[in-house]
């Protein structure tokens, strides 16, 4: 990698393709790393990027001006560190960067996949989902970043705990386990349920976990008011039927239903009277069956009515 290129990247100008390859190269070796700490120490130290200069050419005359021996290199090394604490380049929670795409998996809705991380962790990915991956995976940590739902079946490595972020504002943390996560950013509530093994629930920048979780337990995160609340004694298959091709709903709020129902069988659904969202529902759906079956279903075992436009796709639900 040429030094104009990396200083475009320390500038954070090029697209997301520039930025990946860029990364790739700085951790595909430790010399890598070490050119690219000090090109970014150097860079630092002599020029604001604020001003309007040639960069690459002033960066390669203030170079010849100085001397840089071996021991400069860990110098260099030690204050981009320092710098790194405080730059948006990598760090910052709004950067592109801070989960930098070295690979992501992501499910269409009504898709589910499949796949193995490099850790040999198996991941099986729910519909409308997705699941990015850091570009330091397996290296110097073990942290995968979640949108939607996702089981996991952890391979254990008690010196690098798998950890599981979400959008809501918490993290699931393990050494190696088998748990299913549900965090979908236009759901009220994220939750955690644990089948085996052992798991702690974190709210994002804390260092000591609110919940510590035990088999056939179940967490439930609420995003509007922050609040965990712990359930004990559950069933862990209604939770992961979806793994299966079985939507199970037990006493589930009708606009939770709603929600799974759209990401299922990809509808738009329209209510009409709002005290439906608060009606309570219990019923299981297959994959194979159809929306007009499952609307039936509802119908009948409901004070819900609908109206279904096959042409668009959508679903009109309203009060018997």
């Amino acid at each position: 990698m040429d030094e104009k290129s990396l200083i475009k990247f320390i500038q954070n100008k090029g697209d997301k393709t520039f930025k990946k390859e860029v990364i790739n190269w700085i951790n595909s070796s430790k010399e890598s790393k070490e050119k690219f700490n000090e090109i970014k120490a150097i860079y630092v130290a002599r020029f604001d990027d604020e001003n309007n200069i040639d960069i690459p050419n002033q960066y390669k005359r203030f170079k010849k001006r100085i001397s840089i021996r071996k021991y400069s290199y860990r110098i260099a090394a030690a204050i981009t560190i320092l710098i790194l604490t405080s730059s948006a380049i990598f760090l910052s929670s709004k950067s592109d960067n801070i989960f930098t795409q070295e690979e992501y998996y992501a499910t269409g809705i009504g898709e589910q996949k499949e796949f193995i991380l490099k850790d040999g962790s198996k991941i099986q990915l729910n519909s409308d989902s997705k699941l990015i991956i850091t570009s330091s995976f397996n290296e110097s940590d073990r942290t995968v970043k979640l949108f939607g739902e996702a089981f996991f079946e952890v391979a254990r490595n008690e010196k690098k705990p798998f950890i599981v972020d979400t959008e809501q504002g918490f993290k699931v943390k393990v050494l190696g386990t088998t748990f299913n996560v549900k965090a979908y950013d236009n759901d009220p509530t994220a939750q955690t349920t644990l089948l085996s093994g052992k798991v702690e629930i974190y709210k994002r920048h804390k260092s000591i976990p609110e919940v510590t979780l035990k088999p056939k337990q179940k967490v439930v995160f609420n995003k509007t008011g922050k609040t965990i609340a712990l359930y004990k004694n559950v069933s862990t298959q209604k939770s992961t039927s979806w793994r299966n091709g079985i939507l199970t709903f037990d006493n589930t709020s009708f606009s939770e239903v709603i929600k799974d129902l759209e990401r299922w069988y990809n509808v738009t659904i329209t209510i009409e009277d709002p005290s439906i969202k608060n009606y309570s529902f219990s019923g299981k759906f297959m994959r194979n069956n159809k929306v007009q079956e499952v609307l039936e279903i509802i119908k009948t075992s409901s004070p819900i009515e609908y109206n279904y436009d096959i042409e668009n796709q959508k679903i009109i639900f309203r009060k018997r």
